[in-house]
């Protein structure tokens, strides 16, 4: 934005010419202005003699609407207990694992680029460049995990197993052995997972751990 003000001295008390609609107009032709003059607010000057003060009669339009980089992942990253709901509405607090399994050579994780903005243009009607989003790194592929060599925006599984992201880090890891320190119960949920399991505690009655692979309980089953 900018404000245009005319060259010529303004009328004041000594000096009580005053000056018309197409004066200002003048004045603002010979500066170069002609984006958006707000032709209302300059008639508003003149018939209501506003004289010796500022008004903003252009503004240009800044670039605007540019999209920043963005990381997208296909497996929950929040260790938030989130229940299942039932198709009857019902909650199911077993069914609340935030486990994810997956198998090899699945899409854990795609950075989505950033993209351009829409263009803007200054007052004296010259385009301003849009402006590129922001950029961000993409997630570190750790162990169990690979870049697609075709497309680097994309990390997949190189196992099959149980994904997890380490935000601290910004690292995605693929594991084949999932420990559970305490037991199995409506803190961890039922486990469904493609890896194998070491329970260190319980698995507590009604609850179920399902593996294709070794499942080791160090605690007691019963009624599960």
């Amino acid at each position: 934005s900018d404000t245009a003000r005319p060259t010529r001295r303004l009328p004041d008390a000594e000096n009580p010419v005053s000056l018309s609609v197409q004066d200002i107009y003048n004045e603002i032709f010979k500066s170069g202005i002609e984006y958006e003059i707000n032709k209302e607010l300059i008639e508003e000057i003149v018939n209501e003699k506003k004289w010796n003060e500022e008004f903003i009669i252009s503004e240009g339009k800044p670039p605007s609407g540019e999209i920043n980089a963005y990381i997208e992942f296909y497996f929950p990253t929040e260790k938030t207990l989130k229940p299942q709901i039932k198709d009857d509405g019902k909650i199911d607090y077993k069914e609340a694992s935030v486990l994810k399994s997956v198998e090899k050579d699945e899409v854990l994780a795609e950075k989505v680029p950033p993209q351009l903005g829409e263009k803007g243009i200054d007052i004296y009607g010259n385009e301003i460049p849009a402006v590129l989003g922001k950029d961000i790194e993409m997630p570190v592929a750790g162990p169990g995990t690979y870049k697609d060599p075709e497309n680097s925006a994309l990390i997949k599984s190189s196992i099959e197993g149980v994904v997890y992201y380490n935000p601290r880090n910004r690292t995605i890891e693929v594991q084949k052995l999932f420990i559970v320190p305490g037991s199995v119960d409506y803190s961890t949920g039922n486990i469904n997972v493609k890896s194998s399991i070491e329970i260190r505690g319980d698995v507590k009655p009604g609850f179920s751990v399902i593996s294709p692979y070794n499942i080791q309980i160090k605690g007691v089953a019963e009624h599960a």
